[in-house]
């Protein structure tokens, strides 16, 4: 997951807007969209804050890039403007250029980045545990953005996730396809609801042994829930 997809499954877990979450760390809603749709990253201030905000790891924001964690590892326990500097000209290389530069940060820096990994270890367990939803046979990790169904990943691609993610949060509630768009989007719906019905078929074949089902209602929009069997 990137950044911006961790910082969506965040705000969505919390069941608040752009705009509220624009306000909890001074920034407008547009910001907002900008991060969770990869087209900016919040500073580091502005990072700590929603690590502190939401109670996870700062590690776990950055996500899965070593070169990125080592980057903010070495921001935090960095102690004179040289080393500021540093950082600054490294993020502005070229990717072809960034690997020659870190493998001279991790002879410089090994002590640092052992400890942040050794830190991100023992964390991830608690953060996997922490923002996981369970409903029944059906587990979404928030950590990894993966979907099970009985211990199975059901292997669901990021919209497909965020879907699930938006049913799983109003269960046996019925959601409308213009808010279904606009939260798994993260922007007002045109008049084609095309692409919404098109997810929702493919999230319905995934479903199988889950105990839950997604039905339309005319003129509504969709409803997540156990069939009325079970």
């Amino acid at each position: 997951m990137s950044i911006g997809e961790r910082l969506r499954v965040l705000r969505y877990n919390a069941k608040i807007s752009m705009r509220q979450q624009g306000k909890l760390f001074g920034v407008s809603a547009n910001s907002v969209y900008r991060w969770e749709h990869n087209l900016n990253i919040p500073s580091l201030p502005v990072l700590k804050k929603i690590s502190e905000y939401y109670n996870v790891p700062l590690e776990w924001l950055v996500g899965e890039s070593k070169v990125d964690k080592v980057a903010v590892a070495l921001e935090q326990n960095s102690g004179c403007s040289a080393e500021q500097q540093f950082i600054n000209i490294y993020r502005e290389l070229p990717e072809s250029a960034k690997k020659k530069a870190f493998e001279y940060i991790e002879r410089l820096y090994e002590d640092v980045i052992n400890k942040e990994h050794a830190k991100e270890k023992k964390d991830a367990g608690k953060v996997q545990e922490k923002i996981s939803i369970v409903k029944g046979a059906l587990r979404l990790n928030l950590f990894s953005g993966q979907a099970f169904v009985n211990g199975k990943d059901i292997l669901l691609k990021p919209k497909e996730f965020n879907l699930l993610l938006l049913f799983a949060q109003h269960e046996s509630e019925t959601i409308s396809t213009e808010y279904i768009y606009e939260k798994v989007w993260g922007q007002p719906m045109n008049e084609d609801s095309g692409a919404v019905r098109f997810q929702i078929s493919n999230l319905r074949e995934k479903l199988p042994g889950s105990g839950y089902t997604i039905t339309s209602q005319r003129g509504e929009g969709y409803i997540f829930e156990k069939p009325a069997e079970q």
